[in-house]
Order: structure tokens, then C-alpha cells, then sequence
């Protein structure tokens, strides 16, 4: 990781990204909410990621998938605000 400490830096401080870690039990792999979809991917029971997805269209599930997002950035910490270790 040392060789590559530039690169990670350039891309963690980026200003079209945001890069968070929510560290609590129960989190999400991935999500992904637009105006037009939101997918979501989990663990499952075993802890072992899976490649299966939750896809929707529809506007509540819009809805809800913004707010779950929220839900885990407003409880996240940002990556680039413990770039000091790299």
C-alpha cells in the first residue's frame, strides 16, 4: 500500500467523491442511489459477500434508498479525514 500512498491519496481526496466508512455492525457493501434506480448489496448471514443485489425503479423505493443512505452517511466518518496514517 506504501508504493502506492499518492494515488490512494489523490483519489480519497478527490472533490467528485465522497469515500466513508460506517464502522458498526450491520453495513452495506455497496449502494448506489440515482434519480432513476438504487441497488444495494449486503453480506450475507455468514459475513461473505454474495453477487446478489436488491434493484428498484420505483419512486418509494427511491425514496427509501435515499434515506438509508443518509441514514449511514450522517453516522459515517469520512476516509480523508484519517488520511494522516498514509
Amino acid at each position: 500500500m506504501i508504493e502506492y500512498k499518492k494515488e490512494i491519496k489523490s483519489v480519497f481526496c478527490s472533490k467528485a467523491s465522497d469515500f466513508l466508512v460506517y464502522e458498526s455492525d450491520l453495513k452495506p457493501i455497496s449502494m448506489i442511489i440515482t434519480d432513476k434506480v438504487f441497488i444495494l448489496s449486503l453480506l450475507d448471514k455468514k459475513g461473505r459477500l454474495t453477487t446478489r443485489f436488491l434493484i428498484a425503479f420505483e419512486l418509494q423505493a427511491l425514496k427509501w434508498g435515499e434515506e438509508l443512505f443518509m441514514y449511514y452517511k450522517e453516522r459515517s466518518k469520512s476516509v480523508s479525514s484519517s488520511l494522516s496514517i498514509l
